[in-house]
């Protein structure tokens, strides 16, 4: 099976917007079983970040990931993934703003109500850097550590809101880039 999705968001830091991100995903998902499923996906993000275009990038991510129905109560399901990627810089003569990226995720959900699906994932991110930093004089890798927690609501047909709630760490060797952030989310999404 094939699927497609488009996202758009605006990213708002201190009540300014800080970055756009619109994009397209394709994946392709295959059952073996009623237990088992493998997918794969591509996916291209265009990004924008008003009033600092310098670090305007193109980013394209790929990977795979595996996934296991267990035979339990509350129908629990594990998943494990790997993926990698790029995020090329638009402008010429900064590429430090550009980075590899490597990845991995596992996760799952469980089953709550016939109405309610509940689901956490985890995954650490490795991204190198293209150049060295201009002011520090060396070239960055972060590793980023996510944490997500939320859960899936069909309140009517092909409907969906999912509250979220989700984690960040980024750990940098130039000090200047280690961050944690703390995010909480609504996402209302309607099927066709």
């Amino acid at each position: 099976m094939f699927t497609a999705a488009f996202q758009a968001n605006n990213f708002y830091l201190d009540n300014n917007r800080f970055r756009d991100a619109y994009g397209v995903t394709g994946q392709w998902q295959h059952n073996y079983d009623a237990n088992n499923q493998a997918s794969a996906f591509l996916q291209y993000t265009d990004l924008h970040y008003p009033g600092q275009e310098i670090r305007d990038a193109h980013r394209y991510v790929g990977g795979m990931a595996y996934a296991h129905a267990f035979a339990a109560k509350m129908n629990p399901v594990g998943y494990a993934g790997v993926y990698f990627g790029q995020e090329r810089e638009q402008a010429s003569g900064v590429p430090q703003l550009g980075h590899e990226l490597i990845g991995v995720r596992l996760g799952g959900q469980v089953t709550y109500n016939d109405k309610t699906t509940i689901f956490a994932n985890a995954s650490v991110e490795n991204r190198r850097y293209g150049g060295p930093e201009p002011f520090f004089l060396a070239t960055r890798n972060d590793n980023q550590y996510d944490l997500r927690i939320g859960a899936n609501y069909v309140p009517a047909k092909y409907w969906t809101v999912t509250p979220l709630v989700s984690f960040t760490h980024n750990d940098s060797n130039i000090e200047i880039n280690n961050f944690r952030r703390n995010v909480f989310s609504v996402i209302v999404r309607r099927a066709f």
